[in-house]
């Protein structure tokens, strides 16, 4: 199952390519990383949201895949970092995603950080306004 709301937000000025890769990278850890016992449990949403007295848009991604470890709540923004549970999950990869997905985000002035490591893992894009 996928929602997407974004409603929330007016159309912005991004680089389209940079924005693509950005939720590209996003969306693909949501598949690769599902509940690899139950695909039918498959779910993600993505909501935009607009935070009261801020200078910022959020877009929320959220997924109820294997989540991330509270350790490497951090690393996992590294190039090459990969957590133990994502190698043991998925062998494919070289851990630049996240990284990539970050530092595009710095680019056009905003952050990606996660918000929640699980139940849903909830990695939270900030567009400034």
């Amino acid at each position: 199952q996928v929602t997407v709301d974004l409603r929330a937000l007016p159309r912005l000025p991004l680089p389209r390519a940079a924005e693509a890769q950005l939720v590209f990278n996003l969306v693909y850890n949501a598949i690769k990383y599902s509940d690899p016992n139950d695909p039918s449990r498959f779910k993600i949403t993505i909501r935009a949201e607009v935070p009261r007295n801020e200078s910022v848009f959020e877009v929320h991604f959220m997924d109820w895949g294997i989540g991330v470890e509270e350790e490497a709540r951090e690393a996992i923004f590294s190039a090459e970092f990969r957590s133990p549970a994502a190698r043991r999950h998925d062998q494919r990869g070289f851990g630049l995603g996240l990284a990539i997905s970050r530092s595009i985000a710095k680019q056009i002035g905003g952050d990606l950080f996660l918000r929640s490591p699980r139940n849903p893992t909830t990695f939270v894009w900030q567009i400034p306004k």
